[in-house]
């Protein structure tokens, strides 16, 4: 809510305005304590030197009674972007469906399931967030979906199908991780601060690791039905030729993020429709639907390079 104040005369050149009471309470300060003032053209922000912290844990209470399964991760995915402590689901289908929400609990990084009944599934996050770097994070999901990509381009013979789905499990973990980290930072300046971030920087690693994450669900799927393809396919030698050329775009423009490299990363963007136009030559009269749908995947992949090269130059 904005709020108008004026600026009130102190001595014989000093301005000054008063600060909001809620806002003074909310943050726990009373006179004679620190605030952060920084300046940004024609804006002056005004933060707490360190949020008041609550002794009572955030509790979300979720109940599942009558709920499809995924519906109910929704509701656990979105309490754990929204920085919950403690989640209690309820309902009588746990009887039957409580395997599954803990697997869905423990899918999330620092996740611990502390209580489990037929009708009742209580679970804890013990991660502290205050020592984890965004940009380690982003490189540990770099580093999985380079791995996911090597082994889709790996000789026939070499079944990594399984292993790329369990790395594509380990990337949305990490992934979920790093937008919590995201939303408690753009919430608490003192977070920010501490991560050395912008409001602007944050943003943009949000929008990075959304496009790491899809381009690993492409890898995936492509993989999966690369897989199925005859080896004696008439497309199957140059498929395989397309996806190790999108495994080399997709190291260049992560060493363009990396290396701050913003020509590397224009240059990989501006390929974009001439990689779009091969790829889309390989479906041309195809009837094979499962060349289709590796066609289908690998356009997905080259737009999430696209998408990441737009990231970094932003």
């Amino acid at each position: 809510k904005m709020e108008f104040r004026k600026l009130i005369g102190f001595g014989k050149s000093s301005l000054v305005v008063s600060l909001p009471k809620a806002w003074l309470h909310e943050n726990g300060l009373n006179k004679g304590d620190l605030v952060y003032i920084q300046p940004d053209k024609d804006e002056l922000r005004v933060s707490a030197k360190e949020r008041r912290t609550s002794s009572e844990p955030k509790r979300v209470i979720i109940n599942t009674e009558g709920k499809t399964m995924r519906k109910i991760e929704s509701e656990i995915v979105s309490a754990y972007l929204n920085n919950a402590d403690i989640w209690e689901l309820r309902g009588s289908n746990l009887r039957n469906d409580g395997h599954q929400v803990k697997e869905i609990l423990q899918n999330l990084a620092g996740m611990e399931v502390l209580e489990h009944d037929s009708s009742k599934i209580i679970a804890k996050g013990l991660l502290d967030m205050g020592g984890l770097s965004i940009e380690a994070m982003i490189r540990r999901v770099d580093l999985i979906v380079r791995s996911m990509l090597q082994d889709s381009t790996a000789p026939v013979h070499e079944d990594f199908h399984e292993s790329i789905l369990h790395r594509d499990q380990d990337v949305n973990r990490m992934v979920f991780l790093v937008k919590r980290l995201i939303r408690q930072a753009l919430e608490q300046p003192a977070v920010a601060k501490k991560l050395v971030k912008s409001n602007k920087d944050l943003l943009r690693d949000w929008e990075l690791v959304s496009h790491l994450e899809s381009a690993g669900d492409e890898v995936k799927r492509a993989s999966r039905f690369f897989k199925s393809l005859d080896v004696k396919h008439k497309r199957h030698k140059e498929l395989g030729v397309v996806l190790a050329l999108l495994n080399e775009k997709y190291l260049e423009v992560m060493r363009a993020y990396h290396m701050k490299n913003l020509d590397l990363a224009l240059q990989v963007e501006d390929e974009h429709k001439a990689r779009m136009e091969e790829i889309d030559r390989l479906a041309r009269g195809e009837t094979d639907q499962t060349v289709v749908r590796i066609v289908y995947h690998l356009k997905g992949l080259s737009s999430n390079i696209k998408d990441i090269a737009r990231a970094i130059v932003l």
